[in-house]
């Protein structure tokens, strides 16, 4: 019944999206031994978590390191170490993603621009922000995006999802049904219940066999 009840359901596991759910259990966590980072940065409304990124409570997206994250109309736009990653508001969903070639180091607003302070001075993005060109413009003026490291009651939560995120549950049954998610000695337990299933198999056809024969 235990290898029915774990093989079954990773026969379907496209079907079921086993691959793209996750274990949320904590003691199930911490048999693995999955722990998260101790420091998680925000800026403004998104936080991250090592290359997790989650807008509040919601996770939106793996990237490199934060830069920052301002607002602009109907969008968050988001910095990271080399890509501008753009979410619209209303269904934080991703809008746009570009990379850049350049180092960024912060991302800031004046009015309606949006300004990168890059390894290579200072770029503006056209009104779509699919274009970024050097500007020689003065930065007094722009307000600057800034990150910091969140208070651990603020953080908690974000470490339990970060957490929460790194065993699927098809990888989570796999290890159920070879007995590898019990070490060594499950492996071996399901091993010998396996041939034992096969004896019985086996053994079950040649009574059938004989009894048919009287």
């Amino acid at each position: 019944m235990f290898l029915l009840a774990t093989g079954l359901p990773l026969q379907f596991s496209a079907e079921l999206g086993l691959g793209t759910s996750y274990v949320s259990s904590n003691w199930v966590l911490a048999w693995y031994g999955i722990t998260a980072p101790d420091v998680v940065v925000g800026s403004g409304p998104v936080v991250q978590v090592d290359d997790q990124l989650y807008w509040q409570s919601q996770f939106i997206g793996r990237s490199q390191t934060l830069i920052g994250a301002v607002t602009k109309q109907d969008f968050l736009i988001v910095a990271t170490r080399h890509e501008i990653l753009i979410f619209h508001t209303g269904t934080r969903e991703t809008y746009d993603t570009s990379y850049l070639d350049v180092a960024l180091k912060h991302i800031g607003q004046r009015g309606d621009r949006i300004y990168l302070e890059t390894s290579n001075g200072l770029l503006v993005g056209d009104h779509n922000l699919v274009n970024w060109t050097t500007n020689n413009e003065t930065v007094d003026d722009i307000t600057w995006a800034t990150t910091a490291p969140l208070a651990a009651t603020e953080s908690e939560s974000f470490r339990t999802a970060y957490r929460s995120r790194l065993l699927s549950t098809e990888r989570w049954l796999q290890d159920l049904h070879s007995g590898r998610f019990f070490g060594a000695a499950g492996v071996i337990v399901i091993d010998i219940a396996s041939v034992l299933l096969l004896i019985l198999a086996i053994t079950g056809l040649m009574i059938w066999w004989r009894s048919r024969s009287v």
